[in-house]
């Protein structure tokens, strides 16, 4: 199908021949990249990045070949060089893979994100491995986190799990020093600084490209907030029935993502960092025009508890590809009561009575009150 800093590169040159000075000399550059995690200290592999090699001359660069990472963050790439003793290897890593997204700063072209790695290698019958190590010192290494999150993980969770392809070359306008406000329009997130280690928050505005991809209309506008400012969109605020609507699904879709109920981070440039939790919720969220009470609507029909007034578990789409993505996918509600109504009205999965129940403890449909011994408090951890 389709188809980051301290990074970590090993890096193998296959020089099958050794000519004379006159000819070119053919190899292979091949390896493996690691990028950085936000802790600054442990890493991960890097998937799907597009990869150059150039040759660093007295002359200049040349560049001798380019491809992209595959699904095990290997890459081999064929080259062809004329230097007499071999070519001086430099590598350029982006934080993008031609394909899905692409991360870079506000104001530059995206060719500008990416770590080069400088070595000598000369003509040699013989194989030849580098290991090259860069550190967090380098001021944008979480762009390759940033990248890898959405461009692996959060593309598998949708292509693996309910068949929906990202192939949108999503833009993530992004620096560690970006005072902005979270924002995403159309296929284009802006994210602030402290964004850049908070998978939340990013995934959470990768969540409105989704939708803006997948409903005919791109994403629904609220006639009574066009865009969806604050507070009416708020947490524990009862606001516009659209706008509840389209913030709680993409709070919803980071954390099934990521596996966790957890909403924490920085959603506001300067501001402090804000912790919620799908699952209580906390802070109490309810009603139809919460956005939380939306968000942990949705996460209770996806997650796998069992509680009072919570016996549902059908994760992203259902035994049968038949659930909540169908739903959302094929008849785009606007609503969170439009989603109730889709789901009793067109899928055949059941359920309805434990949907009904879920709905009215979340105030998103009915008024029942809530149960409460399901609201007490766990301590937030960071995760």
């Amino acid at each position: 199908m389709k188809r980051l800093f301290p990074l970590f590169a090993l890096l193998c040159l296959y020089l099958p021949n050794a000519y004379a000075n006159t000819h070119a000399i053919s190899l292979t550059v091949s390896g493996m990249i690691n990028y950085t995690l936000p802790d600054g200290v442990n890493q991960a592999r890097l998937h799907y990045a597009k990869i150059e090699v150039y040759d660093l001359n007295p002359n200049g660069v040349i560049k001798l070949g380019q491809g992209h990472l595959d699904i095990n963050g290997a890459f081999s790439i064929p080259v062809t060089s004329t230097e007499a003793d071999g070519p001086d290897i430099y590598l350029a890593i982006y934080a993008r893979d031609d394909y899905s997204v692409w991360v870079g700063s506000n104001n530059t072209d995206i060719t500008t994100t990416h770590i080069a790695y400088t070595n000598v290698y000369y003509n040699t019958i013989d194989d030849l491995q580098i290991y090259s190590a860069v550190g967090s010192n380098i001021p944008n290494y979480l762009a390759w986190y940033i990248y890898d999150t959405i461009a692996y993980k959060a593309w598998h969770f949708l292509a693996d799990n309910v068949g929906w392809d990202n192939n949108n070359n999503v833009a993530v306008a992004w620096t560690p020093t970006s005072p902005a406000n979270p924002v995403t329009s159309g296929n284009r997130i802006t994210l602030n600084g402290a964004n850049g280690s908070e998978p939340d928050i990013f995934l959470h505005e990768y969540g409105h490209t989704v939708m803006f991809n997948v409903y005919a209309i791109g994403m629904p506008p609220d006639p009574n907030n066009p865009n969806c400012n604050a507070p009416q969109v708020a947490w524990g605020q009862n606001g516009t029935l659209v706008c509840a609507w389209t913030e709680g699904w993409f709070t919803f879709l980071e954390g099934a993502i990521q596996g966790h109920s957890r909403y924490a981070g920085t959603t506001r440039a300067n501001s402090i960092p804000k912790q919620y939790d799908m699952e209580h919720p906390f802070p109490l969220a309810y009603g139809a025009g919460d956005p939380g009470a939306v968000a942990a609507f949705l996460w209770d029909i996806y997650d796998q508890s069992n509680e009072t007034c919570d016996r549902m578990y059908t994760f992203i789409n259902g035994a049968n590809q038949n659930g909540q993505w169908k739903v959302f996918s094929q008849f785009q509600p606007t609503t969170v009561g439009a989603f109730y109504r889709l789901w009793v009205e067109q899928t055949t999965n059941g359920f309805n009575n434990e949907l009904s129940l879920l709905a009215n403890h979340h105030g998103v449909v009915g008024s029942a009150p809530p149960c409460q011994n399901e609201y007490t408090y766990i301590p937030m951890v960071q995760h």
